[in-house]
Order: C-alpha cells, then structure tokens, then sequence
C-alpha cells in the first residue's frame, strides 16, 4: 500500500512514501511518451499498445515474502519467471507474468529491491497489453533507466 507526497508533472521527480513505514521511493517517469497518472505510476499509449509503470513497495515484508505476495497476483494461467538484474549497484529480484497468452491478458514485470537493513521491500512494476517477450527496444531502455534513477529512503 502506498500513499503519495503530492502531484508532479511527468519529467518532475515523485517521492511516494510507503503507508505504514517510513521509507520513500523517488522516481522520474520516463519524458517520452509516459505522463504521470498519480505520483506512483505513469502512462504511455503508443501506436495501439498501452504501458503503465508503478512504484511503491510492501513496508515490513522482507523479499521473499513480497516475492510471494506478487506470485499470489499472478492469473491462474500465467506461468512466472524469476531472474535477478543488477542496474545502478542495485540487485532487483524480476518476475515476469506472461498473463497466460490469451488475448486481453496482461503481461507484468515486477523488480523487487530490498536494501540492505531495510525492513521494506521496494517495487517498480510494469504492466503492458502486449507479452512481455514482444516489448519494445525503447519501453525497456526506459525501464532501466527508471531502475537506474530510483532513490529509495529506506526506515
């Protein structure tokens, strides 16, 4: 559960403080094409494929139990894959939900970075309309950069 600082344009850094913690994560949207739909996520509609980005974390929940938590999410017919990716000196936990392969389903990668001494776990996640497997170049150089400028506060 998240709640939020205030309202930011989209190139404009968001702080979203975890509800029940102390902790906060801060993030920037990418500029092209996402634009903010509350502090904690953005949008970006492009050519006919939707793409929505979410920050927050799960305060108190360590990673394996948030690993859990988002494994529980998943639909019944989705298979959920684990790896790990370091960006910026950090180490994300990735689970990629394929949504099941049917149509409108929604394919969600989920990275997962608990800080060192941080009773918090935090989580950017990306849903999209397409498969994970057919994102574009750009959605996922965006990503990484996402990553790669969080500025998380932990407890």
């Amino acid at each position: 559960m998240i709640t939020t600082s205030s309202t930011r344009a989209a190139t404009a850094l968001a702080a979203v403080a975890l509800e029940g913690a102390d902790s906060s994560i801060s993030w920037r949207p990418p500029a092209d094409c996402y634009e903010a739909t509350k502090p904690s996520s953005a949008r970006c509609d492009d050519d006919g494929s939707a793409f929505q980005l979410v920050v927050g974390g799960k305060p108190g929940m360590g990673l394996v139990e948030s690993e859990l938590d988002y494994r529980e999410l998943a639909e019944e017919d989705s298979t959920v894959e684990q790896t790990t990716v370091d960006v910026a000196g950090r180490t994300f936990t990735v689970l990629v939900d394929d949504g099941g392969g049917a149509e409108d389903d929604t394919g969600i990668m989920s990275f997962l970075h608990q800080p060192e001494g941080s009773p918090d776990t935090f989580a950017v996640v990306m849903l999209t309309e397409a498969p994970v497997s057919d994102l574009p170049s750009t959605r996922v150089v965006e990503l990484y950069q996402v990553l790669g400028a969080l500025e998380l506060e932990p407890a």
